[in-house]
């Protein structure tokens, strides 16, 4: 059409391939996808280190950071945890998870809310912001006399739900529930009732490589299994040890990279890989730079970018109005 305006394809060709030059071809965004980072290392001495790369991280991706002292918070305010804390809170992305352990459901839930209400005042009524909780060692089912499971332990966990969510709303800090079953079972229980427990679940925790046939690892995971592929993927999350860097190459991990990308097709929302062994989190892997980088969403076309195409674009259309202005006075 514009060429019946008399505008030569040449001139049509270039402008073309001049905005499609300025902006770029379409690039594919990640999904957004959270690190989340047991960070069982004591913030003092060398371990420094890994609180500052968490820190710097959390500047560029959303960095979660599981927080414990003391399998839970302690007695005591610690201050090397109060000022790591305080550190994460200053950056852009970086939030804070108190531990929570709960005995695979046979913890005696006013044991539970104790130690919830012990990160209040040791911590949170300290000056530092708690995103909410990381609700470890849960074993949700049904009553299950065959498996020696006599009690249900779903009510014993929408209880402790219940009551991390009425503690925020009460302090007036909505906060997250994050649950740590390692696996996808529902064992006995309903997608939803599973999920009733926690807003995110971790449903693999555990080896990059099954250590036997009928092991739990990555490598088989999600062991048939499909009904969370139904849910926002923000509701899940995958951590996964023992994951190695690359021969002759330690900063880098093509097996890391294999995992996180199997972890979104499952469709995980929150990720943590590292190469400690046996679940061991007392530091980040030699490849946290790369991981980090891999996590990091593809930004959007620039301002600079937009105008440029935009002036192109312009320019176009003043060549066609001449040109047709030309037609007009002949």
């Amino acid at each position: 059409m514009l060429a019946s305006n008399g505008v030569s394809r040449s001139v049509l060709l270039s402008l073309a391939v001049a905005v499609a030059g300025m902006m770029g071809s379409p690039t594919p965004v990640r999904a957004d996808i959270n690190a989340l980072v047991p960070a069982y290392f004591y913030p003092a001495g060398s371990n420094l280190t890994y609180w500052n790369q968490l820190d710097q991280a959390a500047q560029t991706v959303n960095v979660d950071v599981i927080v414990n002292p003391a399998s839970g918070p302690g007695t005591v305010t610690d201050l090397n945890y109060l000022s790591q804390i305080q550190a994460l809170n200053a950056t852009l992305h970086g939030r804070a998870f108190g531990y929570i352990a709960t005995g695979f459901g046979t913890r005696p839930v006013s044991d539970v809310e104790a130690d919830i209400q012990r990160w209040i005042t040791l911590y949170a009524n300290q000056g530092v912001h708690l995103a909410g909780f990381f609700v470890d060692e849960m074993f949700v089912h049904t009553s299950l006399p065959q498996f020696n499971l006599p009690v249900n332990t779903l009510p014993i966990y929408q209880d402790i739900y219940g009551f991390i969510k009425n503690l925020g709303q009460n302090l007036g800090t909505p906060f997250t529930v994050i649950g740590n079953p390692g696996n996808p079972f529902l064992n006995g229980v309903s997608p939803d009732e599973f999920l009733s427990t926690a807003d995110t679940m971790t449903i693999f925790e555990g080896p990059h490589l099954a250590p036997g046939p009928f092991d739990a690892g990555f490598d088989n995971y999600p062991y048939g299994l499909n009904w969370f592929q139904n849910y926002p993927r923000e509701r899940f999350a995958n951590i996964i040890f023992g994951v190695p860097a690359d021969t002759g190459n330690l900063g880098q991990s093509s097996a890391m990279l294999a995992d996180l990308n199997k972890a979104i097709q499952n469709n995980a929302g929150s990720v943590f890989i590292t190469g400690g062994p046996g679940g061991s989190y007392d530091r980040l892997p030699s490849y946290w730079d790369q991981e980090v980088a891999a996590l990091t969403p593809a930004p959007e076309p620039g301002a600079l970018a937009k105008l440029a195409s935009g002036g192109l674009f312009a320019a176009l259309a003043i060549a066609v109005r001449r040109r047709t202005r030309q037609r007009s006075q002949v």
